[in-house]
């Protein structure tokens, strides 16, 4: 069975042409970049399960002890044919332009790489074919990888912490900035100034001068 996404335009389109493949021996995710587009698609395999396959095991004597022998799997053989012609099929599906990246998890990305480059020597094919070991990705994951192999990797986002000021500590002139999360400085309390006349005292030593000078209030 075969699920094949559409093509989706990306944001950064890029000239490179590159396959990724992520495959175990129970499904492939084989994923293009192509001009700018991703296309996704799956295919799973109809390889037996190593618990379907078991089937009987017997035990072949040693030759000469008569003790028991490494046990022989009947359905493994079975297994391994299916397994093979899921490789073969997908190597054939792998497109012939464009570099290729095979991870995956346990030998069966090993066994498609090696099958790809068979085929690309068969055709004369030149163009570079590597496995890597691989757990469980995510679709997700996978495109992001795809996207590095192809050049064009998708911007990080920044986050800002959501008790923290992003008001910078001082403008550009050095002064203290102010803002959100950082209160205004505030301006030092003043005395209020004190009107000086003439002969150089304040009002108040003036009324008091003239009061010692002057005490019937006359103004003479």
């Amino acid at each position: 069975m075969t699920r094949v996404a559409s093509a989706a335009p990306v944001d950064d389109p890029a000239d490179a042409t590159t396959t990724l493949v992520w495959v175990d021996a129970r499904e492939a995710i084989v994923l293009r970049w192509e001009r700018g587009a991703i296309a996704v698609a799956r295919r799973e395999s109809d390889v037996p399960s190593h618990h379907h396959s078991t089937g009987h095991v017997r035990h072949d004597p040693s030759p000469g002890s008569g003790s028991a022998g490494p046990p022989r799997t009947a359905g493994e053989s079975h297994r391994l044919e299916h397994l093979a012609r899921f490789v073969d099929e997908l190597a054939g599906a792998v497109p012939v332009e464009g570099d290729v990246t095979v991870i995956g998890p346990g030998t069966v990305h090993e066994r498609l790489a090696e099958r790809v480059r068979d085929l690309d020597t068969r055709h004369g094919h030149r163009r570079t074919v590597e496995s890597e070991a691989s757990g469980p990705a995510t679709e997700r994951q996978l495109i992001a990888r795809l996207r590095g192999l192809a050049g064009s990797p998708a911007p990080r986002r920044i986050r800002a912490h959501p008790n923290r000021s992003t008001t910078p500590s001082r403008r550009a002139s050095g002064a203290p900035a102010t803002g959100p999360g950082r209160p205004a400085a505030r301006a030092p309390r003043r005395r209020p100034a004190i009107a000086v006349d003439e002969e150089g005292f304040g009002d108040d030593e003036a009324r008091d001068d003239e009061a010692r000078n002057d005490p019937d209030g006359t103004g003479s």
